[in-house]
C-alpha cells in the first residue's frame, strides 16, 4: 500500500506550532524566501515519506551536511529523529529554530565528525557549491561515507554545470555502501 504524504500534514503543522511559519531571525533573510514555510516543509515531509520511509518512525540520528534553514532537519525532528546541521551561515534562523549546528566549509577535509557517528549524512542539493567539482564532490562522498551509520542521502541541484559533472556521483564507489535508489538527481546509499 502506498503512503498517502498527506495523511501527516494537519498534525505536522499543528506540532511545529507558530514558531515555525515566522522564526525570529526572518528580518536577517528576504522576507519572500520564509512566506511559503509550510510549502517547503510539506516538500520535505513527502520527500521523507517517499526516499527515507526508515526515518518517519524516529530515534535516528541525523546530520545534513550545509543545510541551510533547516527545513529537512526541523522535519526529521517532528519524525522523532535527532537532528544536527552544518552550514556556513542561516545561523540565526537555525538558532531561532532550536537546531544544533556548527559552522563547517564543505572544501576542508577531513569533516570534523568521528567515524560512524550519525545513521544518516544528508546533502539537500548543496553540493552544486562544492568547488570545484572534481576535487571536492568524491572526496566529500568519501567523508559522508567515514561518518553515515547506515544511509547517505544527496541531491544535487539539475542545471548550470552540476549535470556536467553528475557522472563523479554517478561512478563514485566504496566497498561499505550500495547505491540503493539513483533517481534523477537524488542518490541514496545503504551501508552494506
Amino acid at each position: 500500500m502506498a503512503h498517502d504524504p498527506y495523511k501527516y500534514m494537519g498534525k505536522f503543522l499543528k506540532a511545529l506550532g507558530g514558531k515555525w511559519n515566522k522564526p525570529e531571525a526572518l528580518s536577517s533573510y528576504h522576507r519572500s524566501k520564509y512566506m511559503h514555510r509550510a510549502k517547503v516543509l510539506r516538500r520535505r515531509a513527502n520527500f521523507i515519506i517517499l526516499h527515507l520511509p526508515e526515518y518517519e518512525k524516529g530515534g535516528y540520528k541525523v546530520l545534513d551536511i550545509s543545510c541551510g534553514s533547516g527545513a529537512f532537519l526541523e522535519t526529521m525532528r517532528y519524525f522523532g529523529n535527532e537532528v544536527y546541521g552544518t552550514d556556513v551561515g542561516y545561523f540565526p534562523f537555525l538558532e531561532s529554530q532550536n537546531i544544533p549546528y556548527c559552522f563547517m566549509d564543505c572544501t576542508v577535509f577531513p569533516y570534523p565528525f568521528d567515524s560512524n557517528s550519525f545513521d544518516l549524512v544528508s546533502c539537500i542539493g548543496s553540493m552544486t557549491f562544492y568547488r570545484p567539482f572534481d576535487k571536492v564532490w568524491p572526496r566529500a562522498l568519501s567523508e559522508f561515507a567515514r561518518i553515515a551509520k547506515k544511509t547517505i542521502f544527496v541531491t544535487i541541484n539539475v542545471g548550470s554545470n552540476c549535470d556536467e559533472y553528475s557522472y563523479l556521483i554517478d561512478e563514485w564507489k566504496d566497498k561499505e555502501w550500495e547505491l540503493m535508489e539513483k533517481d534523477g538527481s537524488f542518490y541514496k546509499w545503504e551501508r552494506i
